[in-house]
This record gives C-alpha cells, sequence and structure tokens, in this order.
C-alpha cells in the first residue's frame, strides 16, 4: 500500500485522491455503521474538514436526536457549488491547511476521512497535518472520527502526534472488500485537555495496531452495541470565526442578509435612497430660502443617476454659517466693529471616476 500513496502538493491531488474528491466518499454503510457506536448529546455542532458532498458526516449522524449545525470546507469549486445550498451544511470554499479562519476549540464532534498523501514540504504526511489542524479546533473531550490508511497509523511521527492531542478509544478496520481499495480502518479518540500522553499507553496501544489481524472489524449494523462513546455538548455561541482567509464578499453578502446580524443593522449600514426623488413636485419653484432649507434637511443628497447612462454619481451637500467682520465710521474719529452672517452651501459631486467637483 505504501508504494501507492503518492507524493502531493497540500492539494494537488493524486489520482487516487481525485477519486475521493470526486466520484469516491467514505462509503455510507461504514459510515452508519460508526454512527452507531456514538451516543449523540441533543445539542451540538459538528465540523468535517474535507466535506465532499457531505453524505459521510450525515450517515454518521443518522441516529442523533437532533441534526447539529455541520460546518465543513471543500476545495473543489463543483462539489461546492453542489452543496452550497444544502441547509444542513454551512460550507466554505477553502483549503482547510491554508485558506480558513476557525475559532479554537469550539467543536465537540469531528469526523474526517482527509486527503491522503506527503505535503508540500515532501515530508510531512496530509493525514498528520489535518490532524493537527483538528486538533486546535476542537473542545476538550470532543470526539473525533478518523478514517486513514492503515499503513499510516503504524508511523511513528503520526502515531506520536494523535496520541499527544487525543486518546485514543477505539480501532476498527473496515470491511474486506472496501479495505481492499485504501486499507481503511476508523480511530475513534477524544481530545486531551492538554498536549502530552503517558509513555506505557502509547507503546500499549503501538503494540496492539502492530498487526492488522489485532484490529477488530467495524460492528455491523445487526451486532448489539453495549457501550456508546458519549460526545459532549456544544453550541456556536463560541463560533466567532468560520470564514476563510480571503474575503469572498458575494458568498458574505448573501449571508448576510439571511442573517439576524442583517436585522441588527437595520439602515444604519445600508446607503440611502436618493432623496431628491422622494421630494415629490412643488406647485411653485422653489424660491431661494426654501431651497435652503431642502438642503439642510437633505434633500438631493446620496446615489444619484445610473450605471445604464453612464451617470451616477454620489453627492452629498453641507450647509455652513460664514462670519464677517468690518469696521464701520461712525463719524470722523470714530468706528465700530460690524458682524454679519450668511450659511454657505456647499454641494460635493463624486463622480463615477472618482473625479469630486465642489459646487459653492
Amino acid at each position: 500500500m505504501e508504494n501507492n500513496i503518492f507524493r502531493q502538493s497540500s492539494f494537488s491531488r493524486t489520482i487516487i485522491n481525485e477519486a475521493k474528491m470526486g466520484a469516491y466518499y467514505t462509503d455510507a454503510e461504514h459510515c452508519r455503521r460508526i454512527g452507531r457506536l456514538l451516543d449523540f448529546p441533543e445539542e451540538f455542532i459538528a465540523l468535517e474538514p474535507s466535506i465532499g458532498d457531505g453524505s459521510a458526516i450525515a450517515a454518521t449522524l443518522e441516529e442523533a436526536t437532533v441534526m447539529p449545525k455541520i460546518y465543513g470546507v471543500e476545495l473543489n469549486q463543483n462539489t461546492y457549488e453542489e452543496i452550497k445550498d444544502d441547509e444542513r451544511f454551512y460550507v466554505l470554499p477553502a483549503d482547510f491547511l491554508t485558506g480558513v479562519v476557525v475559532s479554537n476549540r469550539v467543536f465537540s464532534y469531528c469526523f474526517s476521512n482527509p486527503p491522503y498523501g506527503v505535503g508540500e514540504d515532501g515530508k510531512t504526511r496530509l493525514e498528520k497535518s489535518f490532524l493537527e489542524k483538528i486538533s486546535n479546533y476542537m473542545c476538550p473531550e470532543g470526539i473525533l472520527v478518523y478514517v486513514i490508511p492503515y499503513q499510516v497509523l503504524q508511523e511513528e511521527r503520526f502515531l506520536r502526534s494523535l496520541f499527544s492531542r487525543f486518546t485514543p478509544l477505539a480501532v476498527f478496520k473496515f470491511d474486506d472488500k472496501e479495505y481492499e481499495k485504501y486499507h481503511q480502518v476508523v480511530v475513534i479518540a477524544q481530545k486531551r485537555s492538554r498536549e502530552g500522553y503517558l509513555r506505557d499507553w502509547y507503546e500499549k496501544f503501538k503494540e496492539q495496531i502492530s498487526e492488522i489481524s489485532n484490529i477488530s472489524y467495524l460492528p455491523t449494523i445487526d451486532e448489539p452495541v453495549d457501550r456508546k462513546i458519549p460526545v459532549p455538548p456544544s453550541s456556536d455561541e463560541k463560533l466567532t470565526y468560520f470564514t476563510t482567509r480571503e474575503f469572498d464578499a458575494e458568498n458574505a453578502g448573501k449571508r448576510l442578509m439571511g442573517s439576524n446580524l442583517y436585522l441588527m443593522i437595520g439602515k444604519k449600514g445600508i446607503l440611502p435612497s436618493y432623496t431628491a426623488t422622494e421630494l415629490g413636485h412643488p406647485a411653485i419653484p422653489l424660491k431661494k430660502d426654501l431651497l435652503y432649507l431642502c438642503a439642510i434637511s437633505g434633500g438631493g443628497q446620496g446615489l444619484t443617476g445610473s450605471e445604464e447612462n453612464r451617470d451616477l454619481h454620489l453627492q452629498r451637500g453641507v450647509a455652513k454659517v460664514v462670519t464677517n467682520q468690518f469696521l464701520k465710521k461712525r463719524g470722523e474719529d470714530k468706528a465700530e466693529c460690524v458682524e454679519t452672517s450668511s450659511t454657505k452651501i456647499t454641494l460635493n459631486i463624486i463622480e463615477n471616476d472618482g473625479t469630486i467637483t465642489v459646487l459653492e
């Protein structure tokens, strides 16, 4: 199998990973069997860092009392387009390793079948990189379901990374027919509250997985489960960040329109319409004093023109009181200082090409 796991950049996939990324996802039947081993709380949020079409993580959650909010990341743009409108998922189109910003220690459940192979440095396996990244986002005692090739589980660097961040609770191999494809095993592990592990535990676990024959098959749907692994509760109240590093204005706008934040912002964050169109048509032309009243009340301010006519521009009016002082003679040897005031109205016009014109 080792010869079948090729070198690759973070997401320039090999034939194997192209298959996983497109037509092939984790077998749904095996995912359902994994889900039977877990005891889900009434409220929690889930993470899938390479979500694909979402069928795998959804299958593990079929026995949950309430379907949680599932947060996912998917690099393949075509796959993202197919899944982005699915109400079960909140998906980011990005590279999970380098393209997302996510709040730490939030998720209590994560299912992941990461890409297989070696990263851009030519040394670190993607399975290890994904594991370490996932660890940052999981809350203490959170449950990770990790589907990887058996050979990777045996690697010293990967195993040490796993043990320093998680406590392995169970390991199962896929059925023979499915195992032949990618030699997959599933590790169910619990997030540690802090990094580190006991050497004795590590050596004992390493011995247990030293031979594939030592690992049991994943229990079937019909087999009874004596004791399920509890998944702790969690919520998105602490999920301050779940976004791409590169700001996607179009998608952000669409999501904002349907969010509670949009209602909170109200009219404060929205540019008002051109109010001159709302003034109506007076019976007689406005005199100078009425024009002044309209200007200082905001009439005639805002966006005007249209993109179609290529005359779209922004105008803003400002009214300021201007004072002038001068000496006025009172006889041959007397004078007094006289101060007068007037209102100066300035109209600033910003055209769509950036030209600024000031009318006074």
